[in-house]
């Protein structure tokens, strides 16, 4: 799923138009929507990892622990998309700097944490 994801992202960049919150063309939307569908299936997988591995018995705890915090930490990176991606209250995507939001729930506040979750979360796979 996050290759597909990663995919089409590159498909974006390689074709020189934003990957993200692009509603320009027809195709654009779609490439956006299947994006959207793959995190919401890869949230969803971990999400149902995580509650396997909250009753899992490991022989080494540490491990065990591990696990399931680095899955929360990723789970708690992708939830926060969803508030990146909520309309605001003036009624468009909450995507840029002159969003009327502020403070915690500013787009840019999220950035970071996100990208770290995410990353850990992929590289973290062998």
């Amino acid at each position: 799923m996050v290759a597909l994801e990663v995919g089409l992202i590159a498909l974006q960049a390689a074709r020189g138009v934003r990957s993200h919150f692009n509603f320009a063309t027809e195709f654009d939307q779609v490439i956006y929507s299947i994006m959207g569908v793959t995190i919401m299936v890869f949230f969803i997988a971990n999400l149902l990892l995580a509650a396997i591995l909250a009753f899992t018995r490991f022989e080494a705890p540490v491990f065990g622990l591990a696990l399931r915090l680095g899955l929360v930490v990723a789970l708690a990176g992708m939830a926060e998309g969803f508030l990146m991606t909520s309309p605001s209250s003036a009624g468009s995507c909450n995507a840029d700097a002159s969003s009327p939001r502020t403070g915690a729930w500013r787009w840019s506040a999220w950035r970071q944490p996100r990208t770290w979750a995410l990353h850990s979360c992929l590289c973290g796979r062998r």
